[in-house]
């Protein structure tokens, strides 16, 4: 089932709880890579920010691959991060994060890492990445 066959199955549909998958249907996104980021992408909307990109890929000036990011603010070089638990037990992966993260830096992004502790005071989450997107000129 596509975007547009699950918007349609909620517009016809007489099931319990259709009234609050109807509102959140036109947010529904294609190319989420988990559950958790689009927790953080509707905690970003509720929060009034603008809508990041999904899973987009990033480049250097030059046009060489930098990453690819979980949320993304390309016009202002804001990256929010969800690092889950792969991040937190495998010394590799946060050494590599590590390095990529750096290097986003040097090329003038600003990565909001966010963790399974940080979702359970999400209008923190909302805060932090409202402040990253204000330092980089979003005009609240």
């Amino acid at each position: 089932m596509d975007l547009l066959d699950l918007r349609g199955y909620v517009l016809e549909s007489h099931l319990d709880g259709v009234r609050r998958a109807r509102r959140v249907a036109p947010l529904v996104r294609s190319g989420v890579a988990s559950p958790t980021e689009s927790d953080v992408r509707w905690a970003l909307h509720r929060g009034g920010l603008p809508e990041p990109e999904i899973n987009v890929d990033i480049h250097d000036d030059h046009g060489g691959w930098l990453a690819r990011g979980d949320l993304v603010y390309r016009r202002w070089k804001v990256l929010v991060e969800y690092d889950g638990w792969q991040h937190e037990r495998d010394a590799d992966q946060r050494q590599w994060d590590h390095l990529r993260r750096e290097q986003l830096e040097a090329c003038g992004w600003r990565v909001v890492v966010i963790t399974a502790a940080d979702l359970r005071q999400v209008r923190g989450v909302v805060v932090r990445v409202r402040q990253a997107l204000r330092q980089r000129g979003w005009p609240c």
